[in-house]
């Protein structure tokens, strides 16, 4: 008996998977029940198995129904019955009143009118006085035109004019502005109105000394062209100065020197009105070095200067100081002087090697100067420039020398 309960068990599985086989793979309709069937597997035969009670499904209610429910609101999650037995509720027990639109009950109350035109009895808003600006304590005002015309002079004089009466301006390329290389100048002034620019310009331009490396450095950044015509008649003294080494200044020329200042006096004839222009050169050089070589190779390469003209530039000077003094005078505005203000040989430490500087500075002037070291005979000099260009077949040279040495034939005269 023991041994017949696990074969019957094993057969009651066994007839459950064939039962779920079959159920698989028969017809619609026809019977899967087999020489072994239990009362599970009967129940799964389409053709001999109970059909199974199957609950009805819920459909989810409509929306329209929540619409009913005085406790539905959107965008809350809705409460169940028995959650809501147990929540107090305060529940309104008066009679529920009778309320009326909130556009209706604004209609029926009474409108404020509006009064388009003032009320006779309506007094006007009163006004606080205005308050008077503050003035500066202890201070007095005054019209700077209306000032003593010579006490003008002298603020002009004290702004305008530095202690050593010159003002510089960059060489090309440079970084630094002109106005930190003159500290003392403040030119600001002149932008007051016009009859402080009248005055001021006077003492700015025709009291001070311009010095610049070409004429193409004046009066930066708006260069001669941005002066006026008038303004370009005060100026009285220019000078052209350089300072560098050998190499830069070996292959300068009197021509070189002299064609960029005429230019700019044919350009701007304001500038015929000059009483001075001068021309200053200093050339650095190593203590130590060797002119002889230099001489030797400028002669092999057939440079056409020799060596002391690389070092010393008074004949180039004098040669473009002459030529300007010439043009100048073909337009009626002559000099009357020639002078050599400074030459001087003058050694500097300033590295490890010792340096040598060869200055020499030459003035034209519509004036004698008094004490000057050299005074030349302005007139005969400029005949020797013209003389040796015509000799050298310059163009247009004989033209020149015979226009001025008949021009200035009576002064020659008298000096004999």
């Amino acid at each position: 008996m023991s041994s017949s309960l696990p074969f019957s068990s094993s057969l009651s599985v066994m007839a459950e998977h064939l039962s779920f086989i079959t159920l698989k793979y028969a017809r619609p309709g026809s019977c899967i029940c087999g020489f072994i069937t239990t009362d599970f597997t009967r129940s799964l035969c389409p053709l001999h198995g109970q059909p199974q009670q199957h609950q009805p499904i819920t459909q989810n209610r409509k929306r329209h129904d929540d619409d009913d429910d005085a406790d539905y609101e959107p965008g809350r999650k809705r409460t169940t019955a028995s959650v809501q037995k147990t929540r107090r509720v305060r529940r309104i027990t008066s009679p529920r009143r009778h309320t009326v639109p909130v556009r209706q009950r604004l209609q029926k109350q009474p409108q404020p009118q509006i009064q388009t035109s003032p009320s006779p009895s309506a007094s006007p808003p009163a006004r606080l006085p205005p308050t008077p600006p503050e003035s500066p304590p202890n201070r007095t005002t005054f019209d700077f035109c209306k000032v003593d015309p010579l006490i003008r002079r002298l603020i002009y004089q004290h702004l305008l004019i530095p202690r050593s009466q010159t003002i510089r301006f960059p060489t090309k390329g440079s970084s630094i502005k002109p106005i930190y290389l003159n500290p003392e100048l403040h030119p600001s002034i002149l932008h007051v109105n016009s009859q402080v620019y009248r005055e001021a310009s006077q003492i700015l331009y025709g009291t001070n000394t311009f010095v610049a490396s070409d004429p193409s450095q004046l009066f930066l950044p708006n260069g001669v062209q941005g002066l006026r015509r008038k303004t370009m008649t005060y100026i009285r003294h220019l000078i052209f100065k350089k300072r560098a080494s050998m190499a830069t200044l070996c292959m300068e020329s009197g021509d070189t020197v002299y064609e960029p200042i005429w230019k700019m006096m044919r350009d701007y004839p304001g500038f015929l009105n000059l009483n001075k222009i001068t021309l200053h050169r200093e050339v650095m050089r190593p203590t130590d070095f060797c002119l002889m070589g230099l001489s030797t190779y400028l002669n092999k390469h057939d440079a056409g200067i020799g060596s002391d003209e690389c070092i010393n530039k008074r004949k180039m000077l004098i040669h473009a100081a002459a030529k300007v003094a010439y043009q100048v005078a073909m337009r009626d505005s002559e000099f009357h002087g020639l002078h050599i203000t400074l030459e001087e040989e003058k050694e500097y430490g300033l590295t490890q090697r010792a340096l040598t500087g060869n200055i020499f500075q030459i003035c034209l002037t519509k004036g004698d100067i008094v004490g000057s070291p050299a005074n030349l005979f302005l007139h005969r000099t400029v005949c020797t420039t013209l003389w040796l260009e015509r000799e050298a077949e310059i163009r247009g040279a004989e033209e020149a020398y015979h226009e001025y040495f008949e021009r200035c034939r009576p002064v020659l005269r008298q000096a004999g």
